[in-house]
């Protein structure tokens, strides 16, 4: 019958190893140097990492990076649907007469 696997077939096991003693020339465990005392281990991610690079790719953020810059674009199409509109008037216009408005289409900060 197709399917069936007949017992000359069958997978047989491997013999076991005979226990070694110890100090003998095979036991590899005699010949390992004594193991090292814990030590601390440190991870670099880079000194250019920001702190929004480190949550995308890492999933923490560090306090106080020096590196540290997040940069929004079109601030103007961003604005007017988070700032109340009795606020964001005056200081456009501020920023208008400052010519610096057109500096809210790439903000850094």
């Amino acid at each position: 019958m197709a399917g069936q696997v007949s017992s000359s077939q069958r997978a047989h096991p491997l013999p076991t190893p005979p226990p070694q003693t110890p100090g003998h020339p095979d036991d590899q465990r005699s010949h390992s140097p004594p193991p090292l005392p814990p030590a601390q281990v440190f991870i670099s991610y880079g000194t250019e990492q920001t702190n929004d690079s480190l949550l995308q790719y890492y999933g923490f953020v560090e306090p106080d990076c020096p590196k540290d810059q997040y940069v929004l674009t079109r601030a103007l199409q961003w604005l007017p649907a988070h700032v109340p509109p009795a606020q964001l008037e005056p200081r456009l216009r501020q920023l208008e007469q400052a010519n610096l408005k057109q500096a809210l289409e790439k903000v850094s900060f």
